[in-house]
C-alpha cells in the first residue's frame, strides 16, 4: 500500500503526493547511512573527513565554518579517543525545503578527557547529491525553527 506524503509547493496550497513505503524506506536508510558516517568520521579525529560533511554556509552561532573549524581542530588536539552515541533521533524534512532536513537527537560525547550528554539540533542541506550540515547547536527551546544565520531565511 502506498504512504502518503505531504510535500509543500511554491503554490500556497500543499499537495500529497504519492510515495511507495520502499521509496520512502530508502531514502531514510541512506540518510541514515549518511548521518552515521559523520559520527563515524567525528570518532575517527580525522578532521578532514569530518569536515567534509560541512557546508560553505556552515553555522553554529556566531561560529562560520572557518571558526568551527578552529575550534573543533584545538578541541580535538587534546583527545587519544572519542565515541559519540546518538539516541531518539528525528528527522524531519523541512514542509516546501525537500532539499533540507532537520534532526534533532540526543547525543552521548565521550573522549579521553569528556563526557558530555547534549541535546542537539542539525539542519542539512542537500548541496547536488550529498547532504551537508549548515546548522548545528544545542537546543534551547523546543520549537523548530531556521536559524537566523541561515541562507535565505524568511523573516
Amino acid at each position: 500500500m502506498p504512504t502518503s506524503s505531504v510535500r509543500s509547493k511554491r503554490c500556497s496550497r500543499a499537495e500529497v503526493e504519492w510515495a511507495g513505503a520502499g521509496e520512502l524506506a530508502a531514502e531514510r536508510d541512506a540518510f541514515r547511512k549518511q548521518i552515521d558516517a559523520w559520527r563515524r568520521d567525528w570518532e575517527s579525529r580525522d578532521l578532514n573527513r569530518y569536515f567534509a560533511h560541512y557546508s560553505p554556509q556552515f553555522h553554529s552561532g556566531k561560529m562560520d565554518l572557518a571558526a568551527w573549524d578552529a575550534h573543533k581542530r584545538k578541541v580535538a588536539a587534546g583527545k587519544n579517543w572519542i565515541k559519540v552515541g546518538l539516541s531518539n533521533l528525528s528527522i524531519l524534512r523541512s514542509p516546501g525545503r525537500e532539499n533540507l532536513m532537520i534532526l534533532t537527537f540526543n547525543q552521548d560525547y565521550r573522549s579521553s578527557n569528556l563526557s558530555q550528554q547534549t541535546r542537539k539540533r542539525q539542519y542539512w542541506l542537500r548541496e547536488g547529491e550529498t547532504w551537508k550540515i549548515v546548522y548545528e547547536a544545542p537546543i534551547r527551546s523546543a520549537a523548530v525553527t531556521l536559524p537566523e544565520s541561515f541562507p535565505g531565511r524568511r523573516r
